[in-house]
């Protein structure tokens, strides 16, 4: 199972043309810039680490296709709802998902690929990835969510750090500004263990 450059660029032109539909919307110029930006470094990231384990062309132009099409649900989401809050709307993942199958974008891929596609798409934002018989497919899922959260976390740190203040908007986290920290995420961080979005109790947290 592999993915040609031409059909990868196929997927980008139709990736490019459905932002596109977004962006005449100005009210939500800031949140379509911002998701079309983290997808583009994402891309880079999920190279950067797929060529980093020798992963061949192929499966590196599959990783890419992935990596372009995991956040392709919050673009309607905002349009929809008016927020990236997943509790507050609907799963992102899943309506990634269905704007994929509905426009077809994938048809022009074998079923195999489509598949994996699909199902890395669909479980990106999972806070564990559960187990899976097929390795190559938990390998492409590692990648993405790992790809996705790096960017993430720069994108905050750059917002708190007062890099990036024109994210304040954007980011919101709906919490309030106050000083200290979440403390059941900081019992996490030192146990090495995953951290939970609903023990975030401040902004600073």
């Amino acid at each position: 199972m592999t993915l040609r450059k031409e059909q990868y660029e196929a997927l980008r032109d139709w990736f490019d043309g459905y932002v596109e539909s977004f962006r005449g919307i100005p009210a939500l110029g800031p949140w379509v810039e911002l998701k079309e930006c983290h997808t583009r470094r994402v891309t880079g990231i999920i190279v950067r680490i797929g060529s980093s384990l020798g992963l061949p062309e192929e499966d590196l132009f599959l990783a890419r296709t992935i990596a372009l099409l995991h956040d392709v649900g919050r673009f309607r989401q905002i349009q929809r709802y008016g927020t990236f809050n997943d509790r507050r709307s609907e799963n992102h993942a899943l309506s990634g998902v269905a704007v994929l199958r509905q426009a077809g974008a994938l048809d022009g891929l074998a079923a195999g690929e489509a598949g994996l596609v699909l199902r890395a798409v669909e479980r990106h934002n999972l806070r564990e990835l559960p187990p899976d018989p097929d390795p190559r497919f938990s390998l492409f899922a590692r990648l993405v969510q790992d790809a996705d959260k790096l960017d993430i976390l720069d994108m905050f740190t750059r917002y708190y750090g007062g890099e990036d203040a024109g994210l304040g908007g954007v980011l919101d986290v709906h919490l309030p500004d106050t000083p200290g920290m979440s403390a059941a995420l900081v019992e996490d961080v030192l146990q090495g263990k995953l951290g939970n979005y609903s023990d975030l109790t401040s902004s600073h947290g």
